[in-house]
């Protein structure tokens, strides 16, 4: 089931490694701590021989696009200020955007993660 569902984003990846808030919705804004714990999952199932070559390069897209969105002072910027439930998609494309522990949190599994693969 992991690995059908990490190809499966792999195809909503955006071009600069992120992921959309509403994965299929181009028009939801891109999301960190969402391409923070993909990441994380694509990193972790590389290293364990889980998927096939192309999670390597989706990982290092996230990566990327995780480490352009932490600022001067580490602070991991553009994260959605959480999604409880809403009753329609435009409530979750209106959630402002805020840094949260739970983004830090997920940049840091990822970060954390990306050191296992540094002598690649």
């Amino acid at each position: 089931m992991v690995k059908a569902q990490i190809s499966s984003l792999i195809d909503y990846q955006a071009q600069n490694g992120t992921w959309h808030t509403l994965v299929d919705n181009l028009t939801s804004y891109e999301e960190i701590s969402a391409t923070s714990a993909i990441g994380y999952a694509l990193l972790k199932g590389h290293r364990l021989g889980l998927g096939p070559e192309s999670w390597k390069t989706a990982d290092q897209k996230a990566l990327h696009a995780l480490l352009s969105n932490i600022d001067s002072n580490g602070v991991v910027q553009q994260v959605s200020n959480g999604t409880r439930m809403g009753h329609d998609l435009e409530f979750y494309k209106n959630i402002p955007l805020h840094p949260t522990g739970y983004g830090q949190s997920m940049a840091l599994l990822c970060l954390v993660e990306a050191l296992n693969h540094i002598n690649e």
